[in-house]
C-alpha cells in the first residue's frame, strides 16, 4: 500500500489541504473478478494561511522530512510578501491541529535574495538542508536557486543562502 501526498488548493483560497490517494489494490479483489476502481480521494485541511507571516498561496509541493513534518513554500507572504519556506508537524494527541512554523521569510531583489517560491517544490540533502527556487529576486529579478540549512544549537534560525542568481541570458530565467 503506497499513499501518495499532493497540496491541494481550493479556487480562490488560501488553505493548504492534504489529498491523500491510496494507491493499493487487494489480491483477493483481483482474484475474484470484481472491479477495481481507484479509491476516491480523501482531503483533510492542514493550514488555513493568512497572507501574513506564515505565508499565503502555497502552490509548491510537499515534501516529508525524516522528522515526519511537511515541508512547504508559499509564494506570499512573510516579509514584504516576497513568501516563505514553512514547515507542518502533525498534530500530537490530545491535540487535532497542524502546527505551521515559518522557517524563512525571502527579502527580495532589494538585498540580492529570492522572492516567489512558486513552482519548484522543495528537496532535501542528506544533512537535512533543503533547496528550492523562487521565480523573482535575485541580482536581476529572474529568480533564483536556494539552499536553507537546519539550525545548529543552540540557534532556532534556518540559514539561507542564494546558490544561484538567474540573468536570463544562458542560464534562463523565472524558474
Amino acid at each position: 500500500m503506497r499513499t501518495t501526498i499532493r497540496p491541494h488548493i481550493a479556487r480562490g483560497r488560501t488553505k493548504l489541504l492534504l489529498l491523500a490517494i491510496s494507491c493499493g489494490i487487494a489480491a483477493q479483489g483481483a482474484a475474484s473478478g470484481q472491479s477495481l476502481a481507484p479509491p476516491s480521494p480523501t482531503y483533510a485541511e492542514l493550514h488555513a494561511f493568512s497572507g501574513a507571516k506564515d505565508g499565503g498561496i502555497p502552490f509548491g509541493g510537499l515534501v516529508r522530512g525524516t522528522d515526519g513534518a511537511l515541508y512547504g513554500t508559499a509564494s506570499r507572504g512573510g516579509f514584504q510578501n516576497n513568501g516563505v519556506v514553512f514547515k507542518l508537524e502533525p498534530p500530537v494527541p490530545p491535540a487535532t491541529q497542524w502546527a505551521l512554523t515559518t522557517l524563512y521569510a525571502f527579502k527580495g531583489l532589494n538585498v540580492g535574495d529570492g522572492s516567489a517560491p512558486e513552482y519548484g517544490g522543495l528537496a532535501f540533502d542528506s544533512d537535512g538542508a533543503l533547496y528550492g527556487t523562487t521565480s523573482a529576486g535575485g541580482t536581476l529579478d529572474m529568480g533564483t536557486v536556494f539552499k536553507l540549512a537546519p539550525p545548529v544549537p543552540p540557534s532556532k534560525r534556518w540559514t539561507e543562502t542564494v546558490l544561484h542568481s538567474f540573468i536570463g541570458n544562458d542560464d534562463g530565467s523565472l524558474p
